[in-house]
């Protein structure tokens, strides 16, 4: 759905696809390079609804997708933990 002009908002059905693993790959260097590479504009780049609809993405099954959420999560909070304790150091 698109939210405003540049911000749309994607929506999943929680009984075919796991929203944390769509969050994990949408953040993905491979899949913001498609963005990138599908985005217009000189001064201000954009990508418009009809290009983010032509990017595709690779799901496995989704008991395959919740263990890769799952992990992935739970890395993402140790180095969250991390980054405070670093913090902390200074």
């Amino acid at each position: 759905m698109v939210l405003s002009q540049r911000l749309f908002g994607v929506r999943c059905d929680e009984n075919k696809v796991d929203p944390k693993f769509i969050y994990f790959y949408m953040t993905s260097e491979m899949f913001q390079w498609e963005l990138q590479s599908r985005a217009t504009g000189t001064t201000v780049k954009g990508l418009r609804q009809p290009e983010l609809l032509k990017c595709q993405i690779q799901l496995p099954n989704i008991d395959n997708q919740r263990r890769i959420s799952y992990i992935l999560s739970n890395i993402e909070s140790k180095i969250n933990v991390l980054k405070e304790l670093n913090k902390n150091l200074y």
